[in-house]
């Protein structure tokens, strides 16, 4: 993506950074490669032991004015004067030296699918996550995480209670789009003795994330059949993607 706005430019021979952003047994690190890939930086730490549930963590996306933003959905002992656990952004506006941890005040983390960011052409950022207690939501942010907005199940309406995998994309400023798997099964969805089907839903918003229209995308071929959906190394149906 491009750099940040008052990032020094000068010998640079390729036009956008390049960052790959990846896990290291306890803690998380981001490198920036400023030739196109040829070669990257140090890696820069990101996320550390203060997070619970490991050094896992989402898809890097950056914005149209070079802010770096990486999800993820552990339960973090923010610095915001006790606990928060909540799912969270790392968001980087100096392309990639440091990092402020943006939580969504009305998350519950500690989910075992890693969360979606999607940025729109205005830098309006959407985050589509798997809540605490298996529901899928999205939040907005206009001001890169600071506050976050119209945070909501885009599943309910189809009686969804159980999620994995989601995959947030956005457009113009008020269209973006979730697509994720869905059960209407409660139980154990990690458990391979799981009933529940799976179907891949895509839920669409046209204004800017206050309403959203929910489909099936395959109503009469799940994508999982009986067999929950794991997270963890005890339950590789779908091979965890």
């Amino acid at each position: 993506g491009p750099y940040p706005e008052d990032f020094a430019l000068g010998g640079l021979l390729f036009p956008n950074a390049v960052y790959y952003c990846s896990q290291s047994v306890a803690a998380a690190f981001c490198s920036r490669s400023d030739d196109g890939g040829q070669t990257f930086g140090p890696g820069t730490p990101f996320k550390n032991l203060d997070c619970s549930a490991g050094a896992l963590h989402g898809h890097p996306k950056v914005a149209p004015d070079g802010t770096l933003y990486i999800p993820d959905s552990s339960q973090c002992v923010l610095a915001l004067g006790d606990s928060a656990e909540k799912v969270v952004a790392f968001v980087s506006k100096d392309a990639g030296t440091t990092y402020e941890v943006r939580p969504l005040p009305d998350s519950e983390g500690g989910a075992g699918s890693d969360p979606s960011i999607g940025i729109a052409t205005d830098g309006t950022a959407y985050m589509c996550y798997e809540n605490a207690d298996g529901t899928t939501h999205v939040a907005v942010t206009h001001d890169k995480g600071l506050t976050w907005e119209n945070d909501q199940d885009i599943g309910a309406a189809a009686g969804l209670v159980a999620t994995r995998f989601p995959a947030m994309r956005a457009g113009d400023p008020d269209r973006a789009a979730c697509a994720f798997l869905g059960t209407t099964t409660e139980g154990s969805d990690l458990d391979l003795t799981f009933e529940g089907v799976w179907y891949p839903y895509i839920a669409t918003t046209y204004d800017g994330g206050v309403t959203w229209d929910l489909i099936n995308g395959r109503p009469n071929d799940p994508a999982q059949g009986f067999g929950g959906v794991g997270t963890s190394g005890t339950n590789r149906n779908l091979l965890d993607f």
